[in-house]
């Protein structure tokens, strides 16, 4: 429905925008996490690319990216990387090797002994 009295919202969201939000996991805000950058589930990069995270200043955070291309029926992972800070933001930054379709998992929270972080996002890319 894009309608802005059933929606509660100031600007509509049409059907087509709602379909390509990412879907973000009750652990990132669970987790403490307050916003993230890249609001789309797909999109397409060329090589490296960065988004941001914010969180409640003056904890530490960490964010875990991996991401895995598409080889045939399955995704093969290519690469990671680890952001860990306290300032309120985290810049995740992949960059991929391949021109392909990919897909990057976002997992963590508050940084602490555990290493076992849940996943909030997912995401669909294609690096051309």
């Amino acid at each position: 429905m894009e309608n802005n009295k059933y929606q509660l919202l100031n600007k509509v969201v049409s059907t087509k925008e709602f379909a390509s939000m990412v879907v973000l996991a009750d652990t990132f805000y669970g987790k403490g996490f307050k916003t993230i950058s890249q609001n789309n589930a797909i999109f397409t990069t060329k090589g490296n690319y960065q988004m941001d995270i914010t969180f409640e200043k003056g904890k530490n955070y960490l964010v875990l990216a991996i991401w895995k291309y598409k080889s045939g029926n399955q995704y093969i992972e290519e690469g990671k990387s680890q952001a860990n800070c306290s300032s309120g933001n985290i810049q995740v930054r992949i960059s991929p090797q391949k021109k392909t379709q990919y897909e990057l998992w976002l997992a963590g929270g508050p940084a602490t002994s555990s290493t076992t972080y849940p996943v909030f996002a997912v995401y669909r890319f294609t690096n051309s």
